[in-house]
C-alpha cells in the first residue's frame, strides 16, 4: 500500500511490480488531490482516501508520555 498522489513514487512501484509480478501494489490518494497518471499506470489498483478518514488516522497533537508533537500545519 502506498499513500500518495505524487508521481515520484511511480518508478519505485514499477520496479516492485517488475521484480515481483505477483505482488499487488495499491495506491491510495489522500484528500481531494488528484492522482498522478504515472501512479495510475504503474499500480495494481487505486483508491481515494476521504479527508475525514485521513484526519481520523493521524496521531494526536501530542503523543502521551513523550516530547513528540505533531507539526501545527498537519
Amino acid at each position: 500500500m502506498v499513500i500518495s498522489g505524487d508521481s515520484d513514487l511511480a518508478e519505485a512501484i514499477k520496479l516492485v511490480r517488475t521484480h515481483h509480478p505477483k505482488k499487488v501494489v495499491g495506491v491510495f490518494a489522500p484528500g481531494k488531490r488528484g492522482m498522478s497518471q504515472k501512479l495510475v499506470i504503474e499500480s495494481s489498483f487505486i483508491r481515494a482516501i476521504s479527508q475525514t478518514a485521513l484526519a481520523a488516522s493521524q496521531f494526536p497533537h501530542h503523543i502521551p508520555g513523550t516530547t513528540i508533537f505533531k507539526p501545527a500545519d498537519w
